[in-house]
């Protein structure tokens, strides 16, 4: 009701930690009629085997769910991993982890990425072959990922949205209407449009939030 069209939950991070809302919020979503999937953050300190089965136990495959999303981000506060990434192996880790969650989901993955992370390790080269989920709230996506092609874009982190308590991401899809209806029969259909004016959640782009 409050223009919603599609969810990503996050579901879990690492290998040990499973969001403690996230199959209420898995089944509210398909009640509510919303398009979903569900979200992994890698948790740099963790086998990536070890990280895949996790998720794999706690999100369930079903055909009419979004693609699942691979979530890297550069974690260097964190108390608990004190890993450097350093990209030629991060990148065979993330590679390894897509190819498995694509062969027990059947749905080839979105790479959810941060600018820093972007920046020092991905670059504009890796992963032409997979859809990219942006994170910039305050700059258009072309300005922090040049040369980029990207399919979610999420433009705000402190969105309100009627029914849930708190702040949410809002995100947006880049494409018509038609182009949505693809995506989310399929979960793979690449995007038709051009490489324009992002959309901000209005018009052609549809709503969302995470």
């Amino acid at each position: 009701a409050a223009g919603t069209r599609f969810v990503y939950i996050k579901a879990t991070e690492g290998g040990d930690h499973v969001d403690e809302k996230f199959l209420a919020n898995w089944q509210g979503a398909r009640a509510a009629g919303v398009a979903r999937g569900a979200y992994h953050f890698v948790y740099w300190c963790r086998p990536w085997r070890e990280e895949m089965e996790w998720f794999k136990r706690n999100v369930p495959v079903d055909p009419n769910a979004l693609p699942p999303v691979l979530d890297v981000e550069a974690t260097p506060t964190s108390k608990t991993c004190k890993r450097t990434l350093y990209r030629e192996q991060a990148l065979v880790e993330m590679r390894a982890m897509l190819e498995e969650m694509e062969r027990h989901y059947g749905k080839r993955p979105i790479i959810y990425v941060t600018v820093d992370f972007y920046e020092h390790i991905m670059h504009p080269d890796e992963f032409k072959d997979y859809k990219v989920w942006v994170r910039s709230t305050k700059y258009a996506p072309h300005v922090k990922y040049p040369g980029r092609k990207w399919t979610f874009w999420q433009y705000q982190s402190d969105a309100r949205i009627p029914g849930i308590v708190g702040n949410v991401d809002r995100n947006a899809f880049r494409g018509s209407a038609n182009d949505w209806a693809a995506f989310v029969d399929n979960g793979i259909q690449q995007a038709s449009r051009g490489d324009g004016g992002a959309d901000s959640g209005e018009g052609d782009g549809d709503g969302g939030e995470e």
